[in-house]
């Protein structure tokens, strides 16, 4: 046991080392999957949430990256808001949305080969809808639905040239919402409006041949 884990050291140490000593190049397609919660949400009934903790937010996207500091991605998002003693919240929609590497603007290689930092922010719609709600003039059925538009920051920490590990925070602002997000209560905000904060963690791969021609950053 006492070899493993001084093998086990050994291998972190050389890990570590060889991540500062060479910069990692991220290939410029690239698909993700995160998980994790929303929070600091409004407008919203906070007495009928329930008691426990559950992850609360899917996202699912496709980033492209034209140079080393712009590009572009197309992000789904599921959330789910639980409810004590009655039905739950769903709420699902996509994004289209730019984004800015801000780790390359400022040369975060001067000091760190692993770690990077973008900025991305858009626009698109969701819905949002609750069984037992019903709701009139939409296109999807019994569904309040929403224009979007959103704002984040992503660090990001390079495995090597296909993964990273991606934490997100972004904030999401609503309009024409209808309801609170408990759906049982009309939304009396200006402009319809509510508003969102998610956290959430995740993994990406990133495609590419590794060769001289490819647009890696």
């Amino acid at each position: 046991m006492k070899k493993i884990s001084l093998f086990l050291l050994a291998a972190l140490f050389s890990l570590s080392v060889y991540s500062q000593s060479s910069e990692i190049k991220l290939h410029p397609w690239s698909i993700g999957l995160s998980v994790g919660d929303h929070f600091f949400m409004g407008p919203l009934d906070p007495e009928s949430l329930a008691p426990w903790y559950a992850p609360g937010c899917a996202q699912l996207y496709g980033k492209y990256m034209f140079n080393k500091t712009w590009g572009i991605m197309l992000k789904g998002e599921y959330n789910i808001i639980l409810h004590q003693g009655s039905k739950d919240t769903h709420i699902a929609g996509a994004t289209l949305e730019a984004i800015a590497d801000l780790g390359n603007a400022t040369n975060f290689s001067n000091w760190t080969r692993i770690f990077g930092l973008y900025a991305h922010g858009g626009i698109g719609a969701d819905v949002m809808w609750k069984k037992g709600i019903e709701m009139e003039h939409c296109i999807f059925k019994n569904a309040d639905e929403m224009i979007t538009l959103t704002i984040g920051l992503t660090p990001y920490f390079k495995i090597n040239e296909h993964w990273a590990v991606n934490i997100d925070y972004s904030y999401r602002l609503h309009f024409k919402q209808n309801r609170y997000y408990n759906m049982d209560i009309s939304n009396d905000y200006p402009l319809g409006a509510g508003y969102m904060r998610t956290l959430s963690v995740g993994i990406s791969y990133h495609f590419g041949a590794g060769n001289s021609s490819s647009i890696s950053y």
